[in-house]
This record gives C-alpha cells, structure tokens and sequence, in this order.
C-alpha cells in the first residue's frame, strides 16, 4: 500500500509542478498574442481534445504534467504572430512565466504550511549560513534530544524525555562529540541548558549542577537520539510573522539559501578537491520518490505540502539557468539575437538546442544514479527529523 501511494504522491506532485509551469507559457503567449496550437494535460495517447478559439486542448493518457506547442517555437518560416517572430520583449515575458508560475504556486502552498503551522518553518540540515528575509526570529541549532533520564543521575527532576537542548552556557554547538566536550570541562561546575520549545521555537533555561563522569562515561545521565550521534548538520529554525507575505519571504529565502548554499558547496569542492558533499546535495527523481516514500511510511502527509514548495522553487531555479533547452537558455539565445539585429539560423538553433538537450538527459541519468545509490543517506536524514520533532 505504501509503495501505490508512493507512486500516487510523486505523479501527484511532478505532474502538477510541470502543468503549473506549462500554464505560466501559455498564459503568456496568449497574452503575448503568439498563437498557441496545443495545450494539452498529460502526455501520450490523447483521451479527450477539443479545439477552441485557434488551439487544441487534449487531455493525455500519462498525468505527468503537460506541454504547450506554440506557433514558430522551433523555425521563422510561420507568420507574425509566431513564437520566434515576435518582439524580444514578448519572448521573454512567455519564457520567464512557466517560472513565475512556479514562483507563484510556492509562495501559496507556503502560505498554506505556515498557517497552519504556528509560522514556523525548519530548513534541515543547514548547508551555509544565511540570513533570512522578512522573520521573526532565526537560530542554527543542533539539536540534541534527550529519549531517556536516569532517576539516579544529577538530571534527574530537572531534564524530561522530549526535551531538546540546543545550547550550553549560553554558547550553541555545532555535534554531539563538541557538546560533550563541553560538559567535560565543566565537571563539579554549574551549568546552564538552552531548552528549545517546538511549539514556539523559543528557548528555555535551566541549571544542572555536574558531578564527575560516572564508570560508564556519563556525565547529564540521560541518553540522547541515537540519530544525533550520525547526524552532524544543525537545523535552522525559523518563525515568520502571521501574515499572508511570509509565504513570498520563505519562497523568497528558499531559492536564494538553496543558490547561496550551492555556491558555498561548489566552492568548497573545487578548493578541496572532494566533491562528495556536492554529490549528496543535487538530487534527481530517485531522491524525491524516496522523500514521498519516507513522508508515506511515517505518515506525517502535511510535509507533502512544503515538499512540493519546494520542488517547485527548485524547479523554477533549474529552469532559468542559462542551459540550452532550458527556458533560461532560450532566453540567451535571444538576447544574443537582440543584441546582434538578426535571428540565429534554425539549424544553428535546432542543433544547439539538440546537444543541449542530450547533455541535459544525460546529467540527469547519471545523477538520478547517483540517487539510487545513496537513497540510505536520504533515509538516514529524515529518520533523524522523524527523532527530533516526534513524528
């Protein structure tokens, strides 16, 4: 059962993002007055069509998305009112909408998460610090949960199972094994637990008074998540104000944290030579089946909601970079146009589009082996968000 709704999410998600996207053109080029031939939902065999004011509208046997077939997308040889005949201004406005859309539907599905969850929002793991846009409050926390206190331990009455302690002395930590260490240098002292409240996302304090390490290494005499010893990324947790523009903040902060970590990622693996946190970063179809899978086994269906957010956004980011056969690429091509007075030849076009288009196919293959390969890692990561929040 779990692995039909799996399947059901993931053609839910990918095949309304891509219709999103593909709406966002043809909204344009109507606008644009470019002749739209089809419009069509899904993909495949066509169940149902119906022609109307000049364009084809199909319903396709695959749901998974759709497509928009403009006139003179591809050659100049069709009339004024084709894609590749009109002024620059309006390509770019039918180019740069499938990513708007996109933009759009983040923002509101964003909207919709944060209101009904308190405005809060946690971006798990944190890939590079960022200052977020337009919050109440934002704290990088490592978060180390606490499953089980000795009744004998000097914890005892004063930590529960559930609490989350977050920072020491008032200073955060960054693992476990630095958390620990801390400790260490303050036996037969006082110290001060920063507690972090899920409901709120404030934090609490309290004061333990430390003894020396007992025989079997323990110093609070509680045991913590097993997932925090594995696990070595803090978490930002971030709380918006309750309106209805913290939805565009957090769409906002999504696509410039998701460039700035990237960036930081790619420069990091370039200076090192190790390009493994790169590879665990970018992500195919095997890595977003294996999420909805993850969110379908624990059954926490709200997060499909900031998923699919997500996914859009990334989305939108992919589509405007400026790769042939991507709407960015397309983009260049015809500010290279505008900035050279003349059309490129449609063969040159057609052969650039071709390579760019295998290139892209072929990226794809080889990431989404990679996603195969690494599915553990994904798991891994959102067993220890199941441990920390409860789910």
């Amino acid at each position: 059962m779990d692995i039909l709704l799996t399947i059901f999410f993931f053609i839910l998600i990918i095949g309304v993002l891509v219709l999103v996207h593909e709406l966002g053109h043809f909204i344009a080029a109507k606008l644009g007055g470019v002749d739209v031939k089809e419009f069509a939902i899904g993909f495949g065999k066509t169940l149902y069509s119906k022609n109307f004011n000049g364009t084809k509208y199909c319903i396709n046997v695959f749901p998974l998305g759709g497509y928009v077939n403009l006139e003179g997308e591809t050659d100049t040889t069709t009339g004024p009112n084709s894609f590749r005949n009109k002024k620059f201004r309006i390509k770019l406005f039918v180019l740069v909408a499938g990513v708007a859309m996109n933009i759009l539907f983040a923002s509101l599905l964003f909207s919709v998460y944060l209101a009904s969850n308190g405005y809060k929002f946690s971006i798990f793991p944190k890939l590079s610090d960022y200052s977020f846009s337009g919050t109440e409050s934002q704290n990088a926390y490592f978060p180390l949960k606490v499953v089980e206190v000795d009744k004998q331990g000097v914890s005892a009455g004063i930590l529960n199972p559930g609490d989350i302690i977050v920072s020491i002395n008032s200073n955060d930590f960054s693992s476990f094994s630095e958390f620990r260490g801390i400790l260490k240098d303050n036996l037969n002292k006082t110290v001060t637990l920063g507690l972090l409240d899920l409901d709120s996302y404030s934090v609490s304090t309290i004061d333990i008074p430390l003894k020396e390490e007992s025989e079997n290494g323990g110093i609070l005499n509680v045991t913590f998540s097993s997932d925090n010893v594995s696990i070595d990324r803090a978490i930002y947790f971030l709380k918006y104000p309750q309106n209805i523009f913290s939805g565009i903040s957090l769409t906002y902060d999504s696509i410039f944290y998701q460039i700035n970590a990237l960036g930081r990622i790619i420069s990091d693996s370039v200076s090192s030579g190790d390009f493994q946190e790169l590879s665990n970063t970018v992500g195919g179809l095997p890595a977003v089946t294996n999420q909805i899978g993850q969110i379908v086994q624990f059954k926490v269906w709200e997060i499909l909601i900031p998923l699919t957010a997500l996914i859009s956004v990334s989305l939108a980011v992919v589509n405007i970079l400026p790769f042939p056969a991507l709407d960015g690429g397309q983009i260049l091509v015809f500010g290279i146009e505008k900035l050279l007075g003349k059309k490129i030849p449609d063969k040159i076009l057609g052969r650039i589009n071709l390579i760019g288009f295998g290139l892209l196919i072929f990226l794809a293959i080889i990431i989404n082996i990679k996603d195969v390969i690494q599915l553990d890692w994904i798991g891994g990561l959102i067993n220890f968000i199941k441990n920390i929040f409860g789910r």
